[in-house]
């Protein structure tokens, strides 16, 4: 990997399953998910921004931080969106590939949310440990906040729709992959092999697949298939999901804008 790269993507679009296969292919410690989140390696730029609001410092610091020596994903629905604009000034600066991950089911996108933050469960290790107990009536979900839940949906359209204004500012058209097509192979349907043959393309527009043939293409097809966390099986247990689900269905309609953005070939 030549050229370092940041990962635009929202939470629960796949992307800590796309940053568990990129570091296998490029090291743990040059990728890096959500640096600048709390408690993470860069948190301190953030906490001394929200203080200060001194943009100028924050530049000077993420730039230090960065040195173009290390990739990262970067959620942009979490933080302050004066970090995102600066971390896109630099990483455009330093000459990073960029990529989009996002999921064309926001409504799928934002349950998805919601159960997490209820149950704690952000992976499909701790899915594991946490699921059976929801499903067998051990520990029982309390019902979905609904204001939150109008709360998420609108953060996540808007933060898009900031986003695109600043690649279109900077001249950039970065490509888009969804989740959707990313992670099809875990249905078992006749056409599971496009999510790796998908995943094989990502990897090389990040400069991240050296070597070709049958052996990456096997280990793609493990990766992907085995990442599911099936949290969708869980909603029947969510008291007022018919409720959630038809706000969800009464929000206004709304066309993502990364729709309008290069899809990955």
């Amino acid at each position: 990997m030549n050229r370092p790269f940041v990962i635009w993507t929202l939470r629960r679009t796949g992307g800590s399953t796309l940053v568990s296969l990129l570091r296998e292919r490029v090291g743990a410690h040059r990728l890096l998910a959500e640096p600048f989140n709390p408690n993470r390696e860069f948190s301190e730029l953030t906490t001394s921004f929200k203080a200060t609001q001194d943009k100028a410092a924050l530049l000077s610091g993420i730039r230090a931080a960065l040195d173009g020596s290390v990739s990262l994903k970067q959620c942009i629905d979490v933080l302050p969106f004066d970090v995102h604009d600066a971390l896109l000034q630099v990483t455009r600066d330093l000459g990073y590939r960029s990529l989009v991950l996002d999921r064309r089911d926001d409504s799928a996108r934002v349950l998805s949310l919601l159960l997490a933050q209820q149950t704690k469960a952000w992976g499909r290790a701790s899915a594991r440990d946490i699921y059976p107990d929801i499903a067998s009536g051990a520990r029982a979900l309390k019902p979905f906040n609904l204001r939150r839940l109008e709360t998420l949906l609108h953060r996540g359209r808007a933060r898009r729709e900031g986003l695109c204004r600043l690649f279109s500012a900077a001249g950039l058209a970065p490509p888009v992959v969804f989740y959707e097509d990313l992670y099809d192979c875990r249905g078992g349907s006749p056409t599971d092999a496009a999510g790796p043959a998908l995943a094989l393309r990502l990897l090389r527009h990040l400069g991240a697949a050296s070597d070709e043939g049958d052996a990456l293409d096997g280990w793609l097809h493990e990766r992907l298939g085995g990442s599911a966390q099936h949290s969708q099986t869980l909603y029947a247990q969510v008291p007022n999901i018919a409720e959630a689900r038809r706000a969800l269905s009464a929000a206004p309609h709304w066309r993502n804008p990364f729709l309008d953005l290069p899809t990955l070939s």
